[in-house]
């Protein structure tokens, strides 16, 4: 997201980002965490089951859920959203058969309090709606389920648009039907009662961690006791990697510390949990810095390519080739070629 986000809390470090760091430090984790855990369709579909009013969830056809890939997502609000945009069959009243109109539930997370957050999702829905009405004019537009997901310090979210307007007590109630209004779900982690919130293990663990990683350590300590307890049980899936990924970053820990820390707790288990972390962790390191080198060689021979066309473009323009020519010549795009020709030497 291109919004900052303050992850001055307790259990974070004060010198800034950990050495391990192998990501661009502009990632956040509290984003990431969100995309990559509950960008699963089974884990997202548990999400709406323990949410979502029974009376709107039995409309959903859990089994249909499909993540929409940022190819779908419009290109001008990329990097403005954490959103997750996901798309379901509709079931007939009472959880009957599944029917072919579609829904998009739209999902907006936030791990601190955004006064835009209401403004930026009716952006996103009409977004949505203006790309369909580009691709196929003729058909209804698509129903829109925007959630709100919010896991910052503990207050009270609405999620009713007509509560961004504050309207004089005599304003007229023909104006006032007319002032834009949507609902949002929110579901709200801060002020939700941690017994309250249920679900499998690693789904609930990774909820609590959310609703928690600010107050430190020793509180996700606490909450990650079930998951060690059952360590041996779930040490292959690969949502415990993501979520200890999140625990980690976020409280901005070296991968040791964590995997001190979760040793001695004592509980039975933890001790090989700790190794396992910090077994795992590195090999994770050592990938993304392959990854990386890999990516940076990679932009390197692109940019040297793309440097030889532009120089050629300009000889074959100083010729008296037309642009049409060199970009044929050049295998650049006509765009590219006016570009060239503009900087003129200017890489």
């Amino acid at each position: 997201m291109t919004s900052t986000k303050n992850d001055n809390y307790p259990g974070a470090k004060e010198q800034g980002a950990p050495s391990w760091e192998p990501v661009p430090t502009r990632a956040n984790a509290h984003d990431r965490f969100f995309r990559a855990f509950f960008g699963e369709p089974q884990r997202f579909a548990a999400l709406l089951q323990t949410f979502l009013p029974p009376e709107l969830i039995r409309h959903i056809d859990c089994s249909s859920l499909e993540v929409q890939r940022e190819s779908y997502i419009d290109k001008r609000l990329r990097g403005q959203f954490s959103d997750l945009v996901v798309s379901a069959r509709l079931r007939v009243a009472d959880g009957g058969e599944a029917l072919d109109s579609r829904i998009y539930i739209l999902t907006e997370h936030k791990s601190y309090h955004d006064r835009r957050a209401l403004v930026q999702i009716l952006r996103y829905q009409t977004s949505i709606w203006n790309r369909e009405r580009d691709e196929q004019p003729q058909r209804p537009l698509t129903v829109v389920l925007p959630i709100l997901l919010y896991h910052g310090p503990p207050r009270q979210i609405s999620g009713r648009f007509r509560d961004e307007f504050v309207l004089p007590a005599d304003f007229p109630p023909s104006m006032s039907s007319r002032v834009t209004d949507f609902t949002v779900e929110v579901i709200n982690l801060s002020t939700h009662a941690d017994e309250l919130i249920e679900g499998e293990l690693l789904i609930r663990s990774a909820l609590l961690c959310m609703k928690h990683i600010r107050k430190g350590l020793s509180k996700i300590l606490e909450v990650l006791k079930p998951l060690v307890v059952e360590y041996r049980t779930i040490a292959l899936r690969p949502e415990l990697d993501v979520l200890l990924e999140y625990v980690i970053r976020a409280l901005n820990l070296d991968p040791a510390e964590f995997a001190r820390a979760v040793s001695e707790t004592q509980i039975q288990g933890a001790k090989e949990m700790g190794k396992q972390v910090l077994s795992k962790f590195d090999q994770i390191i050592l990938e993304r810095q392959k990854e990386g080198e890999a990516r940076g060689e990679a932009r390197g021979e692109a940019r040297g390519e793309r440097k030889a066309k532009n120089l050629m473009a300009r000889r074959l323009h100083k010729d008296g080739f037309a642009p049409g020519d060199i970009a044929r010549l050049t295998e650049l795009s006509l765009e590219q070629v006016r570009e060239a020709l503009h900087n003129n030497g200017a890489e």
